[in-house]
């Protein structure tokens, strides 16, 4: 049976570029601290030389009410908490890094660099798909579009010749 660790690294890495200097220094220190300690506020911050109201920032700017409630999920990673997954769980895991392996191998980084400069080139971009390679296609659409990228999904394929022909090369 596989474990996963249950641990708050990855939120902390998601809001680091918004902290400021004094909370990234934290941020530091929990991302690459591997010894269980005394994580009270008093002595972090003497650890770190830096207020306990830093500390409180920090925790706040990590989406946790404050240091304490930061601290307890921070402590799960030494408490041997790690969870035993299900074997449907396991399945879908072991299914997305085997997904993730496979589209790593196949990436040709050059050509994904000369991808990206025609898209932010462009004035508008249109993917096309049918089937479920239309739903992928408005996958795309949705999360480029969060980009600010001005994209088109064409899954009709009634459609597609009559944009083909307006469009100019």
């Amino acid at each position: 049976m596989k474990y996963y660790e249950k641990t708050v690294i990855p939120v902390i890495e998601s809001h680091y570029e918004n902290m400021s200097s004094l909370e990234k220094t934290v941020a530091d220190f929990f991302i690459k601290n591997r010894v269980k300690m005394d994580f009270s506020s008093k002595n972090i911050s003497e650890h770190l030389f830096v207020s306990e109201a830093t500390l409180s920032r920090f925790a706040k700017r990590c989406g946790f009410k404050g240091y304490r409630e930061f601290i307890f999920r921070y402590k799960e990673t030494f408490n041997g908490t790690d969870q035993i997954i299900t074997d449907q769980v396991r399945t879908v895991f072991e299914a997305y890094q085997e997904i993730l392996n496979k589209s790593y191998n196949l990436a040709a980084e050059e050509q994904l660099r000369r991808i990206v400069d025609h898209m932010a080139e462009g004035a508008r971009v249109f993917v096309y798909g049918k089937g479920s390679s239309g739903l992928a296609a408005r996958e795309m659409q949705n999360r480029f579009m969060r980009l600010g990228l001005d994209i088109t999904a064409m899954e009709d394929s009634d459609f597609m010749p009559m944009i083909m022909e307006r469009i100019q090369f």
